[in-house]
């Protein structure tokens, strides 16, 4: 396997410009949590997105409403609880 060291390689970059990518969410997403929701099935979505991308996700396809709660748990390398808390 190539190993290289990781502060050379990212050592005298020039910087070229963004990339931005936008991955949709399914339809067949959106209509099934609609679905799950009117069958009162409990949902919950456990992501290793960024809380921002994840928030975001959750409500373009109504995942939540604005008088639901968020709960966020974050953990480091070692599986140590970080912080968790309630939005």
């Amino acid at each position: 396997m190539f190993k290289f060291d990781r502060e050379k390689a990212e050592s005298d970059l020039n910087f070229l410009g963004f990339v931005l990518l936008y991955n949709r969410v399914k339809d067949s997403t959106i209509d099934t949590i609609i679905k799950l929701n009117f069958a009162s099935i409990n949902i919950h979505m456990a992501t290793g997105d960024h809380i921002d991308t994840a928030i975001a996700i959750g409500k373009e396809c109504n995942f939540y409403n604005d008088n639901d709660c968020i709960f966020i748990v974050n953990f480091d390398e070692d599986d140590k609880l970080l912080f968790a808390s309630d939005n």
